[in-house]
């Protein structure tokens, strides 16, 4: 398991409880590679990549996002991505399948 930063540290992320999640290590990647996002309401999205790779279709469609993980750190991950994928032209309700493709 891994701590996953969810406000990146070079982007003024703190070395805190109420920014990261404990992760398995392959699962930390797609997270910090963008194939993974979770939203504030523990939603799950994976990339259609990842929603293809037969080892990822365990994963649940939503999770209990703990109280000490700060949800203001979750959107603030969420609307960065949103505008990096704007700035390529990708629209990221389209990119990214909903909840492993379910």
């Amino acid at each position: 398991l891994e701590a996953a930063h969810i406000v990146p540290v070079p982007n003024n992320g703190q070395d805190h409880i109420s920014n990261g999640f404990c992760l398995r290590s392959d699962i930390h990647r797609l997270f910090d590679t963008s194939h993974l996002r979770i939203d504030a309401d523990g939603t799950l999205y994976l990339s259609d990549s990842a929603g293809l790779d037969q080892n990822y279709g365990f994963l649940p469609r939503r999770i209990q996002i703990p109280r000490f993980v700060s949800l203001d750190n979750i959107n603030w991950r969420w609307n960065y991505l949103a505008a990096i994928d704007l700035s390529y032209g990708f629209d990221n309700l389209n990119y990214f399948c909903y909840a492993i493709c379910g």
